[in-house]
Order: structure tokens, then C-alpha cells, then sequence
């Protein structure tokens, strides 16, 4: 769509609709005190919209007088563990639907929570079969411009952490393969991560928390289905994996609460609400 506020979107990129009664649904397994939200923009010509969370429903207006972007449509935290289903749909004019964010709680309440990035030219994610399988690429918006990928069938990435929970970040295309992440032995598969372009930097193909203490090993697998198949014609790749680690509070001699807030460069501290974004 070529509209000259696209700049304003996250990453520039959104969905639109004025049809009657159209709308989006995303199926998702939530933790424990789980949140999703929807954010969109609010524009003159837009209307009314739904959001239904498990079948419990709120409306909204996404009317504006003036055009602001990236505005909270709406949404529910403190989900269960299990399968969830969250359904936005246009009840008036037209709608947007630019991202949608997961929230979740890591640690233990009032831990404070540090993130460290690996990127994915770090030593500290092995490759395999060979380095040569998976190739260097520079894609601009992706974390540090570089990204690896690999088309060929059972590619592996793997990688060692301590924290309490993980996220690995890649890319969106229309060329993207199905793929599998093990960690300690618990496999998930994945659908291929389908867009209309190739979109850099946005696309959480993986996140999982409530890790114990101590070392977990990470693998993912590029198109398991196709694991002889050097050339599968379709792409996995990784930018960068987020370990997130919780810091319980400390109490000084008359039991106040304190948290711990390291400010070494490169790890964020916040509360304990660990947020993941999907554009």
C-alpha cells in the first residue's frame, strides 16, 4: 500500500481492512500471568473494532480526529498456562493491525529482570553441520546489520545459556522453511514464517521461560522434513537469541525491599514483565 505516513508504523508495516466483519486471529500457548495486546493506529477514517480474548470481548474505536500510530488497541494480561485464541474484527469503517505484543512475567514478583543479546555472529552459537552451511549475511534492520541463514535441510544452531528465559529473533519471508527449537531435550515445531516480503529483525520464532537455574542447551533445526536435502529452496536464519535472567530483591537489616539494577552496557533492567513484540 503506498501510504506516506508508512514511516509511523513499527517497521513499517501493517495490515488494513474495510471489509465488514473481516478479521485476524492468532492461536498461541501462554504461561502463567501471560498478556497479549493488540496496537494499531487511530485515524480519521477508521471506526469500531472488537477484540475477543477466549471468547471474553471488549470493543473499541480506532476513530481519531488526528493520526497517531503504534496506540494500544487493546488486549488482556494475566492468561493461564494452555492454548489461547485472541481475535481482532472490524465493526465499522476500516481498522489497522500493526503489531502484536506478549507480555509474561519472569522470576519471581519484584525480581528485577536483566536481557543479554548474542548476536548471531557470536562464537558462542555453534553451526552445523559446517560454518558453511549457514551463510553471513548483512540485511539492514537486523540487530548489528548481520544475520545468519541456510537452506539446507536439518542445519542446525545451537547454543548454551543460564537464564530464565530465551527468545530467538529472525526474519519474516515468503521464502521462509518450517523449523524445530529443542531445548533439553523438549522439541517444538514451527510453521514456516510466511510473509509478503522479507521483513528483518521482527519475528520471534522462539520464546520459552521458567527455566530452573543452571546451563540449557538450545537447538534449532532448519527443515527437519528435508534433513538429506542440501538445497531445500527455502531459508532459515537466526539475528540474534535474548537470554532474560530474574534477580530476586534483596532486603537490607529492616526487611525493605530492594532490586538489584546492573548498568552494564548491553543488559536492559526493568521490572519483571518481559515483553515480546510480533510485527
Amino acid at each position: 500500500m503506498n501510504d506516506p505516513l508508512c514511516q509511523l508504523y513499527s517497521y513499517h508495516t501493517w495490515h488494513t481492512t474495510s471489509i465488514p466483519s473481516a478479521s485476524a486471529t492468532i492461536q498461541f500457548n501462554g504461561m502463567s500471568r501471560t498478556g497479549i495486546w493488540f496496537f494499531g493506529a487511530k485515524r480519521p477514517e477508521y471506526g469500531t473494532f472488537n477484540i475477543s480474548i477466549d471468547g471474553l470481548s471488549v470493543s473499541g474505536n480506532a476513530q481519531s480526529q488526528h493520526a497517531s500510530f503504534q496506540q494500544l488497541l487493546g488486549g488482556r494480561s494475566g492468561l493461564i498456562d494452555g492454548p489461547h485464541t485472541a481475535v481482532i474484527t472490524n465493526t465499522g469503517s476500516a481498522i489497522d493491525l500493526d503489531s502484536i505484543v506478549f507480555d509474561t512475567q519472569v522470576g519471581s514478583p519484584n525480581a528485577t529482570i536483566t536481557n543479554t543479546t548474542t548476536d548471531d555472529t557470536s562464537p558462542d552459537i555453534h553451526y552445523f553441520p559446517t560454518p558453511k552451511d549457514w551463510a553471513l549475511g548483512n540485511l539492514e534492520g537486523s540487530y548489528n546489520g548481520t544475520h545468519h541463514h541456510t537452506q539446507t535441510g536439518g542445519a542446525q544452531a545451537q547454543f548454551t545459556f543460564n537464564g530464565n528465559a530465551v527468545a530467538v529473533y529472525g526474519t519474516v519471508s515468503p521464502e521462509h522453511a518450517n523449523y524445530t527449537v529443542t531445548v533439553d531435550g523438549v522439541t517444538r515445531a514451527f510453521p514456516n514464517g510466511l510473509a509478503s516480503s522479507l521483513h528483518a529483525g521482527v519475528r520471534t520464532p522462539y520464546f520459552a521461560n521458567n527455566f530452573a537455574p543452571g546451563s540449557h542447551n538450545l537447538t534449532l533445526t532448519a527443515s527437519p522434513q528435508n534433513s538429506s536435502d542440501q538445497n531445500t529452496g527455502n531459508f532459515t536464519d537466526i539475528d540474534r537469541i535474548v537470554v532474560f535472567n530474574a534477580i530476586p530483591p534483596t532486603f537490607n537489616n529492616d526487611s525493605e525491599s530492594k532490586s538489584v539494577r546492573p548498568q552494564s552496557p548491553g543488559t536492559v533492567s526493568q521490572n519483571n514483565r518481559t515483553q515480546v513484540s510480533w510485527t
